[in-house]
C-alpha cells in the first residue's frame, strides 16, 4: 500500500479562536464605523460654529469697529474652541457642544455698540476697536466666574422660578437685536434713521439676498429633518456667489466695494491676550466703569441661556441634568476662554441637536469640532473675507427669527395678553434703552407676577365652623348639643403656603366679611392654624394686627396654633400680636379649638360632676329611668385620682367603662412615653367600647386627667346581664350604638366638610 503524505490538519486552538476572531473583527468594524459617525459629526458641527462665529464677529464689530473684524474673528473662534472642548469632555450632557449662543451675543453686541458710541471720535477712537476687544474678553472672563459662583453656590435651581414671560422678554429682544445686526451685516451699512428710503434703495440686492438665506434655512429647519441642511445651504450661498462673480468676471476687490464682502484683511491674527503687559490700551476707567451694567446683564443673560438649554436638553434628552453642575463647567469654560483670548461661550441647544442628529454616539465628536474652530486660527485664513456678507446676514436673520418663533410664537409659548404686553414692555425697553434697564424691568416683573399670582393663590386651606369640626374631647350630651347648636360662632380657619402682604389681606378681608354678614349667632371665636404655613414675612404681622383690632372691636377671641419658632412666632412675638388678652397661642389645633369649645360652654360645663345628673342621662339613653338602678347592679363603681391609668396599652379587652364625673384622656405611647393624645372623654359619655367588642387587645392607654368617677363593665358581667334582664341588656347596648353612631357620623360630616 502505498504511504499518503502526513498532512497537519488545523491547529485545536486555531479552531477555538475562529469565533473570536469574528468577534474581534466585528468589533473592529464597529469601532470605526463609529470612529466613522463621530468624525462626520465633528465635522458638521464644526463647520456650522465656524459660520456661527463668522456671522456674530462681523455683527459685533460692525460699523465703526469695522477694523477690528479680524482680531474679532480670531477671539470668536478662540472661544468657540476652548469652550466647545472643555464643555464637550466635562458637562453633564453626553454629546453636548458648546460655543457662542444667540442671547449672549446680541447682549455683547449691545455692549460693542455703547462702548463704541462713548468712545465716539474722541481721542481714543483710533484704539475704539482693540479696547472694545478686550472688554469683551474682560466681561467674558467675570461671566465666568459669575456662573463659577452661580454653580458652586447651587443657585441654578432658583433660576427655575424665574417666570417664562421675563424669559422670553430677554430672548426676544436678543432676536430682535440680531435681526438687526443681520440687515446691518447684509447691507454693508448702518441704516440712517432720516434716510432710510435711500438705504432701502442701495441695499435691496443684499436684503433680498439675505431674506432668501434666511427664508431657506427655515424651511430647511422645518422640512428637511436633517443635520446636513444648514451646512449645505450656507454652502450653497458662498458657492454660488463665486461661481457668479467668475462668470461675469467680477473681481473679489470690486465685490468688497460694492459691499458682496467684507473689507477685511486675508490674514487672520492670533488671539490677543489682555494680560499680557503693554497689550490693555490705555483708557479713562470711567469709561469701563460705563459697561458694568451690560456686564450685569451679560451674567444674567448667560445664567437663563444655560439653565433653558439645559431644561431643553433635559426634555429632548430625556435625562436629568444637574444644572449647578452645567454652570460650574460653563464659568470653568469660560474663563478658559478669555484666558486664550476668547469671547463668550456656553452649552447649545440647536448645535447639540445637530451632533446627536448627525450621528454622534461619542465626546469625540465635540473634539473635533472643537479642532475645527480653531484651525483657521493657525493656519492664519480669515474665512470672513470670503464669506459673502448677504450669507452671513441671512445667517443672523435666521437665527434672530428663530429665537422670536421659539420664545413667543411657538405653540408651546402660548400666553395671557398680559404676558405678551410685558415681553413687549421689556424688549421695547432693552432696545431703546439697554439690557440693564431690561434687566431691571425683568427683575421687579418676577417680583410682581410672584405677588399678585401668589396673592391669588387658596392661603386658607379649609374654613369650618366648629358644628363641622371638633376637638378630641368627647363631651357629655348636653354639652355636644349645645356646641352643635352654637358652633358658628366658632370659625376655624386653616392656613397654608407662604404668607406675605397680599395673602395675608385676603385672610383679613375673609375674616372681616364673616363678622359683617348676618348670620344666625355672631362670630365670637376665630382659630386660625399655622401647621401649614412654610413661612411669612414682616408685612403680614399688619395684617394681623388690623384683624387682632377688628376681633375687639367686635368682641372675638382669636386663638393661633401651629406656629413655629421658625414659621411665624418671631414675627408674632415682635408685633406683640398675641400680647391682647383675647389673642391666645396653643401648641396644636386640638388646645385652641378645646379652648375655644371651653369658652363657649361656660356655665354649661357646671353640674356634670353631679352623680344625679348622671343617673338621669342613663336614664334617658335607657328609656326608663327604672333600669338605671338595675343596670348599676352590673357595673363596679370605680374612683381615680388624677394620673391614675385606668386602661394600659396591650391590655386585654376584657372591660369598658361609662364616666360619670372627670375627664380622662387617651394616649398613644411614642418612644417609651405617652406624650400622644388622641382623645379626652368626660362625663356622661363612655370609653373602650371598640377593642371591648372587637375582642383586641388595647392599643392605647386611659389616663385620668382630673380626679374621676367612673363605672366599669366587665364581660362576664355583661353576659350575665344578657341572661338575667335580656330587655336590659339590649337597651344597654342599644345606648352603646347610639353613641358609636353619633361618633361615625360626626366623624363622616367632618371628612366631607375638609374635602370641599
Amino acid at each position: 500500500m502505498e504511504r499518503q503524505p502526513f498532512r497537519q490538519g488545523p491547529h485545536l486552538n486555531d479552531a477555538v479562536s475562529q469565533p473570536d476572531r469574528a468577534a474581534a473583527q466585528a468589533l473592529k468594524d464597529g469601532f470605526g464605523r463609529d470612529l466613522l459617525r463621530n468624525l462626520i459629526s465633528g465635522s458638521v458641527v464644526g463647520v456650522v460654529s465656524v459660520a456661527y462665529c463668522i456671522s456674530y464677529a462681523v455683527m459685533i464689530f460692525s460699523g465703526p469697529l469695522a477694523d477690528g473684524q479680524a482680531p474679532a474673528l480670531s477671539a470668536t473662534l478662540a472661544g468657540a474652541a476652548l469652550v466647545c472642548l472643555i464643555v464637550g469632555l466635562f458637562s453633564g450632557i453626553r454629546l453636548g457642544i458648546g460655543g457662542p449662543d444667540t442671547p449672549t451675543m446680541a447682549v455683547i453686541a449691545t455692549l460693542a455698540a455703547g462702548l463704541s458710541f462713548t468712545i465716539g471720535t474722541g481721542p481714543l477712537a483710533a484704539e475704539a476697536s482693540q479696547l472694545t476687544l478686550f472688554v469683551v474678553i474682560a466681561a467674558t472672563f467675570v461671566t465666568g466666574l459669575a456662573l463659577l459662583a452661580a454653580g458652586w453656590f447651587r443657585l441654578g435651581t432658583a433660576t427655575r422660578f424665574v417666570p417664562y414671560p421675563v424669559v422670553a422678554g430677554f430672548l426676544a429682544a436678543s432676536g430682535v437685536l440680531l435681526c438687526f445686526g443681520g440687515i446691518r451685516v447684509a447691507a454693508g451699512q448702518t441704516a440712517d434713521a432720516h434716510a432710510i428710503g435711500k438705504f432701502l434703495l442701495e441695499s435691496a440686492p443684499h436684503l433680498a439676498t439675505a431674506a432668501g438665506v434666511a427664508i431657506v434655512l427655515l424651511l430647511a429647519r422645518r422640512y428637511a429633518r436633517s443635520p446636513f441642511a444648514m451646512p449645505i445651504v450656507l454652502g450653497l450661498g458662498v458657492g454660488l456667489t463665486h461661481l457668479y462673480l467668475t462668470s461675469t468676471d467680477i473681481s473679489l476687490d470690486a465685490a468688497k466695494e460694492a459691499r458682496w464682502f467684507l473689507r477685511a484683511p486675508d490674514l487672520l491674527p492670533l488671539p490677543s491676550l489682555p494680560w499680557l503687559p503693554g497689550e490693555w490700551p490705555e483708557t479713562d476707567m470711567t469709561l469701563l466703569l460705563s459697561t458694568l451694567g451690560d456686564c450685569g446683564a451679560l451674567i444674567l443673560v448667560s445664567v437663563l441661556a444655560i439653565v433653558l438649554q439645559a431644561s431643553g436638553l433635559e426634555v429632548i434628552r430625556r435625562a436629568n441634568i444637574d444644572l449647578n453642575r452645567e454652570l460650574r463647567i460653563n464659568g470653568i469654560a469660560n474663563v478658559a476662554a478669555a484666558l486664550g483670548g476668547g469671547f463668550l461661550g456656553s452649552i447649545t441647544l440647536n448645535r447639540t441637536v445637530l451632533n446627536v442628529e448627525a450621528g454622534a454616539t461619542r465626546r469625540l465628536s465635540a473634539v473635533l469640532a472643537a479642532i475645527i474652530c480653531a484651525v483657521p486660527i493657525f493656519a492664519g485664513i480669515n474665512l470672513a473675507a470670503y464669506v459673502p456678507t448677504p450669507v452671513l446676514g441671512g445667517l443672523l436673520l435666521y437665527l434672530g427669527l428663530s429665537l422670536l418663533i421659539g420664545t413667543v410664537f411657538a405653540r408651546h409659548a402660548r400666553m395671557a395678553w398680559f404676558d405678551y404686553a410685558l415681553i413687549a414692555a421689556i424688549v421695547a425697553l432693552i432696545l431703546f434703552r439697554g439690557y440693564l434697564e431690561g434687566a431691571i424691568l425683568g427683575v421687579a416683573a418676577s417680583c410682581l407676577i410672584f405677588a399678585f399670582s401668589y396673592s391669588r393663590a387658596r392661603v386658607i386651606k379649609h374654613s369650618l365652623t366648629r358644628c363641622q369640626y371638633r376637638s378630641a374631647v368627647e363631651r357629655a350630651a348636653t354639652q355636644t348639643k349645645l356646641l352643635q347648636n352654637h358652633g358658628d360662632r366658632i370659625l376655624i380657619l386653616w392656613l397654608q403656603g407662604y404668607i406675605f402682604f397680599g395673602s395675608a389681606n385676603r385672610i383679613f378681608r375673609y375674616v372681616a366679611d364673616r363678622m359683617a354678614a348676618p348670620a344666625k349667632h355672631p362670630l365670637q371665636w376665630l382659630v386660625l392654624d399655622f401647621e401649614l404655613v412654610v413661612g411669612m414675612d414682616a408685612s403680614a404681622a399688619l395684617s394681623f394686627i388690623k384683624l387682632r383690632n377688628l376681633a375687639e372691636k367686635h368682641g372675638v377671641a382669636i386663638a393661633v396654633s401651629g406656629l413655629s419658632e421658625t414659621v411665624g412666632a418671631p414675627i408674632f412675638g415682635r408685633s406683640k400680636v398675641v400680647s391682647a388678652a383675647r389673642f391666645q397661642r396653643f401648641p396644636t389645633l386640638d388646645a385652641a379649638l378645646e379652648w375655644c369649645e371651653d369658652d363657649l360652654l361656660g356655665e354649661a360645663a357646671t353640674g356634670l360632676d353631679d352623680e344625679a345628673v348622671f343617673r338621669r342621662w342613663l336614664g334617658r339613653s335607657l328609656d326608663d329611668e327604672a333600669r338605671v338602678d338595675r343596670l348599676l347592679h352590673f357595673l363596679e363603681r370605680r374612683e381615680f385620682a388624677a394620673g391614675d391609668v385606668l386602661i394600659r396599652r396591650g391590655d386585654p379587652p376584657d372591660e369598658m367603662y361609662l364616666i360619670c364625673s372627670g375627664r380622662v384622656s387617651v394616649y398613644l405611647d411614642q418612644d417609651g412615653a405617652l406624650n400622644m393624645r388622641l382623645r379626652s372623654v368626660v362625663g356622661q359619655t363612655l370609653f373602650g367600647e371598640m377593642g371591648f367588642y372587637r375582642q383586641a387587645p388595647r392599643s392605647a392607654s386611659v389616663i385620668a386627667d382630673v380626679p374621676t368617677i367612673a363605672y366599669r363593665i366587665t364581660r362576664t358581667r355583661l353576659d350575665e346581664m344578657a341572661h338575667a334582664d335580656p330587655a336590659l341588656c339590649a337597651a344597654f347596648q342599644a345606648l352603646i350604638i347610639r353613641v358609636l353612631s353619633d361618633r361615625v357620623k360626626f366623624a363622616t360630616d367632618e371628612v366631607e366638610a375638609l374635602m370641599r
